[in-house]
């Protein structure tokens, strides 16, 4: 079975050979898209920073630096990309700084609800990315949001194989047909 690397390149020749090689403006929709997902990512910015600082689980905590590293770099892409075509970007995000104090339990997020927040978040931009990456124009729009997709799905995955490793996988209970 080829790997999900393998079909975003696939998919990326693909949509790249249907190009027509004109540089248009940006649109209203692909500057929203821009927008909100910038946006939308500062929030998840300072979640992946609390996990970091509230995890002891050295398996959660690479799985967080990753998808953290991830979505940092598509911050950056997002704000020099809106920048060179003179949109305002997004207010940014708030470095959380480290808490040498004990954080009480009854706020504290366990590993299983920090993981089942990453995977939510995980979900919520896969579907962002996709849709504007469906309604983009202008090709290097579409790519960049594709390549989003994948990193995100490539996060997905390695959260999924912990999750399910350690026990923290939610299932929806099994199907079965009434007659």
């Amino acid at each position: 079975m080829p790997s999900i690397i393998d079909v975003a390149n696939v998919a990326l020749s693909t949509i790249r050979s249907l190009s027509d090689g004109e540089k248009r403006p940006v649109h209203i929709g692909e500057v929203m898209a821009l927008w909100t997902y910038g946006s939308y990512i500062d929030g998840v910015i300072e979640q992946y920073q609390i996990a970091l600082h509230t995890t002891k689980d050295k398996e959660l905590l690479k799985l967080f630096e990753d998808a953290y590293a991830v979505t940092i770099s598509h911050k950056k892409q997002i704000d020099e990309f809106m920048k060179k075509e003179g949109i305002t970007p997004t207010d940014g995000y708030s470095i959380k700084p480290e808490s040498s104090a004990l954080i009480p339990g009854s706020v504290k997020q366990s590993d299983k609800e920090l993981i089942n927040v990453l995977q939510i978040n995980l979900v919520a931009a896969i579907g962002q990315c996709s849709l504007a990456a469906s309604q983009s124009v202008r090709e290097d729009v579409a790519i960049m949001f594709f390549k989003f997709q994948t990193d995100k799905l490539i996060i997905g995955v390695k959260a999924k194989k912990l999750a399910l490793k350690k026990g923290w996988l939610r299932f929806p209970p099994a199907y079965t047909q009434q007659s």
